[in-house]
């Protein structure tokens, strides 16, 4: 059974949110008995826990799911399926559509409407290996 306290000594703020949120409720919940505390402690852990809507958010849901298997707030099986879907989220963020370059205001005049902004250019491999 792992100890009451899973405060982390150097972890993100997503971390310590986490942590705070089960030690709260672990805390709040232990008059009605150790399993329904620790059932509740790691329900308010898992729901502290930040969106993938993000880089920054991926890595820190990451983050969260194996601190909570460590001190196993999230069972094994399930935090398995939450870092496959922190792996699925990481690969569409990466396929996200480039960002778009504003032309020259002054150029924007000349040109119709639908061309005021263009993709930004791909470098080539050999740009790319060089510039490295």
């Amino acid at each position: 059974m792992p100890e009451t306290s899973s405060a982390p000594t150097s972890a993100s703020a997503a971390v310590q949110r986490c942590c705070a949120a089960y030690n709260h409720t672990l805390a709040a919940e232990l008059p009605n008995g150790r399993f329904a505390a620790t059932t509740r402690a790691s329900e308010a852990y898992r729901k502290a826990m930040p969106f993938l809507s993000n880089y920054s958010n991926i890595r820190d849901f990451i983050a969260c799911v194996t601190h909570g298997m460590l001190i196993e707030a999230i069972p094994d099986d399930r935090g398995a399926r939450f870092l496959y879907a922190a792996q699925v989220a990481l690969g569409a963020f990466y396929r996200e559509p480039k960002p778009l370059v504003r032309l020259n205001p002054a150029a924007q005049d000349t040109l119709p409407e639908e061309q005021h902004t263009l993709p930004l250019p791909r470098k080539s491999e050999t740009e790319a290996k060089t510039s490295t």
